[in-house]
């Protein structure tokens, strides 16, 4: 990176950062890298390589969707035929078990309505994408 200074009346001055050829080649290198997804949805690996390598080309941004949700389609199928462990046991001594398990069965909902949230957003994605792309 290279940067210019901008001079601020009253305020400090600000860098204007711009890429400089080696950083171009350093940035398309990891674009073109293989993204391998986390087990964490919100991992930020994700949305940095959609919107800094998907703006560099929209294969590129077609290959991370794709790839992201194969991943989420795989653990998402496993993850809904987990079903909280029967009789349940709180983790805090004293609680009421039933409520307990019913607020552990409200997150568990939450997570799985995350889940097919992120998966049909990758899915539109891919599909606008596809049809940028002419398919």
């Amino acid at each position: 990176m290279d940067f210019d200074i901008d001079p601020r009346e009253g305020r400090p001055d600000a860098k204007v950062y711009r890429l400089t050829e080696e950083g171009r080649e350093a940035l398309l290198a990891w674009a073109r890298s293989p993204y391998e997804p986390s087990p964490r949805p919100m991992d930020p690996e994700f949305k940095l390589r959609f919107l800094f390598a998907g703006q560099l080309d929209p294969e590129i941004a077609l290959d991370v969707v794709r790839t992201e949700l194969a991943y989420r389609l795989k653990y998402d199928a496993l993850s809904a035929v987990l079903p909280a462990p029967i009789p349940y046991e709180p983790q805090i001594d004293g609680l009421d078990a039933n409520w307990a398990r019913e607020v552990h069965t409200m997150a568990h909902e939450h997570g799985y309505a995350f889940a097919a949230s992120c998966i049909a957003w990758l899915q539109l994605t891919e599909a606008r994408l596809e049809a940028r792309l002419g398919r």
